[in-house]
């Protein structure tokens, strides 16, 4: 019975520890080579599927890794996540109509958030008078990625 708990805790510590290095590593990779999408989509899903499910350690881990993004691609600091949480507040609660199809909700949540997010980085641009990102099919391209990650969960 012991090595069976045992097992278990190795085993949770070790996903935990390849999560937290994806966490860390992926976003300075992806700031390098620009073919690898940021999955800023997926996070935000994450981030809000944990928030509903109060998962602390997603919470800290899908925060972190917005953080790194938002670093890494010199976009506006928490900009991703103001983004995520107006989308839990403000359309969320209205996508209850879906809850017997999660994976309908999860790529509506990806599908807005990815519009929203490019329209608020539009919006820093205008105000700001800054140059951020290039309007190409390379966002496109993330947009399609991020939405057929969607598929993995």
């Amino acid at each position: 019975m012991k090595s069976i708990s045992r097992n278990r805790v190795k085993r949770n510590t070790l996903n935990s520890l390849i999560l937290w290095s994806f966490i860390v590593l992926y976003p300075i990779i992806a700031s390098i080579y620009a073919f690898s999408p940021p999955l800023l989509g997926i996070a935000a899903f994450v981030l809000i599927d944990s928030i509903e499910k109060s998962d602390r350690e997603s919470i800290l881990m899908v925060l972190v890794y917005m953080l790194n993004i938002d670093v890494n691609f010199s976009m506006p600091m928490f900009l991703s996540i103001f983004s995520t949480l107006l989308i839990y507040t403000l359309i969320f609660p209205k996508l209850s109509v879906f809850n017997h199809c999660k994976l309908c909700v999860a790529l509506i949540v990806v599908a807005i958030f990815n519009l929203f997010y490019l329209e608020m980085i539009l919006l820093y641009s205008y105000i700001f008078q800054e140059f951020i990102l290039d309007l190409d099919g390379l966002l496109f391209a993330y947009l399609i990625f991020d939405l057929l990650m969607v598929f993995a969960l």
